[in-house]
């Protein structure tokens, strides 16, 4: 009960602080809000949606948790999962990188990207574990939609790529063991998204952290996710946005 006060205070702390498109100053970020996080939603996937709901209606276990308590806690929202199928579309990603226990509902609304752009895709999962809940997930919206058009490559070394992280269930040293390997031949243009910022004091504190890394050019700060872009082309911003 503390644990869920403390997170809407944060939120509230989170209303307060952020802006929309037009309490920016930076050109980047403000095409970032117009055209991409208050632009016009992707088309609604109710299969997504429906295998959500069939996870919140299971008995299983998921880790030391239900898989209804998983997903309720630690899977993003629709809102959320459409915001990724934006950013996959609005800044032509073709390589998909994913780090973290998750459900496979995100890497479906990701996957969603391809199929209203029809175009090369790489993907790759890194986890020690295997997670049988996420291939299931995603094995069963492949199958339930038309990727037959989509070639499917080891890498595409001249698009950008999206990293994924599920910062919620993550061992801390694995966490940033794998943030070293993606800076060691992250390129610019690519983008770092991690999902569950105020999880706990921890994750504020990791935020922080890779926030103020030199490497990382603009930060967004969505309360649930922040995204963290690699341009060297311009100066060091952190934006608090409203979403």
């Amino acid at each position: 009960m503390l644990e869920k006060l403390g997170k809407w205070l944060d939120y509230w702390g989170y209303l307060l602080k952020s802006k929309n498109r037009h309490g920016t100053h930076s050109p980047f970020v403000y095409l970032f809000a117009d055209r991409v996080l208050y632009s016009k939603p992707s088309k609604f996937n109710e299969y997504i949606e429906f295998q959500r709901t069939q996870m919140i209606q299971s008995k299983g276990k998921f880790l030391q948790f239900t898989l209804s308590y998983f997903v309720d806690n630690y899977t993003l929202s629709s809102k959320f999962g459409q915001l990724l199928t934006r950013v996959c579309i609005h800044y032509s990603i073709a390589n998909i990188r994913e780090y973290g226990w998750c459900t496979g509902i995100e890497t479906n609304y990701i996957l969603n990207s391809f199929l209203e752009i029809k175009r090369p895709l790489s993907y790759k999962y890194f986890n020690l574990e295997k997670n049988q809940i996420k291939e299931t997930c995603n094995h069963d919206f492949w199958e339930n939609h038309d990727f037959s058009d989509i070639e499917v490559f080891e890498n595409i070394e001249s698009s950008p790529t999206l990293f994924l992280f599920h910062w919620s269930i993550f061992n801390e040293e694995l966490f940033w063991k794998e943030m070293e390997n993606v800076f060691a031949f992250i390129k610019n243009d690519d983008i770092i998204v991690v999902n569950g910022l105020r999880n706990n004091e921890n994750t504020i504190i990791n935020f922080m952290r890779l926030k103020n890394d030199s490497r990382i050019t603009v930060t967004i700060d969505l309360f649930e996710i922040g995204l963290f872009f690699v341009r060297r082309e311009q100066p060091k911003q952190d934006f608090m946005l409203r979403f």
